[in-house]
């Protein structure tokens, strides 16, 4: 049978090793409780703002994408 989603467990906590800034930011996004500077903080690393050389060292990298439309 064919499916749109396949599943995949990430067991590992990696926003809180050893970044406290990052830790923090997600902190508040999940009580929604954001910064103006978190949002300028996350907007740095946003895919369309960082070097061509920083998007080719996530070539391997696992994707997740909000909808469908996002993937194509």
């Amino acid at each position: 049978m064919w499916t749109i989603f396949e599943f995949a467990e990430l067991t590992i906590n990696q926003r809180q090793v050893q970044n406290d800034v990052l830790a923090g930011i997600c902190s508040r996004l999940r009580t929604g409780s954001n910064t103006l500077e978190d949002m300028d903080s996350l907007m740095t690393r946003h895919f369309d703002n960082v070097s061509e050389h920083e998007r080719r060292s996530f070539i391997e990298a696992i994707h997740i994408f909000p909808t469908c439309k996002q993937v194509v």
